[in-house]
């Protein structure tokens, strides 16, 4: 099953755990079972970035952030947007 590209941020204040970077698409498998995973292509830079969660409350986001880090992904850390423009995670909780 691949996992879904450039997936619409919804309005709002939106986080999600920011994985990995890689310079090619990779599998589900590489994630070790976390879910639901996204992907957003960065053509001008050649990469493509993966995320894990959905979350629209700080808390969650940083409770789910350290079940992720537990299995494996030591660098992950929580990426925040407003109503499709990234901000950062102070501001986020801010508007939540």
């Amino acid at each position: 099953r691949s996992i879904p590209m450039d997936v619409p941020i919804p309005p709002g204040t939106f986080y999600r755990i920011q994985l990995a970077v890689y310079s090619a698409e990779v599998e589900t498998g590489t994630f070790k079972g976390i879910t639901p995973i996204t992907g957003e292509r960065l053509p001008d830079r050649g990469l493509v970035k993966y995320y894990a969660g959905k979350f629209s409350r700080y808390s969650d986001a940083s409770s789910a952030l350290a079940r992720i880090q537990s299995r494996g992904f030591k660098d992950a850390f929580i990426v925040a947007w407003y109503n499709g423009k990234p901000i950062t995670t102070h501001r986020a909780k801010q508007l939540e």
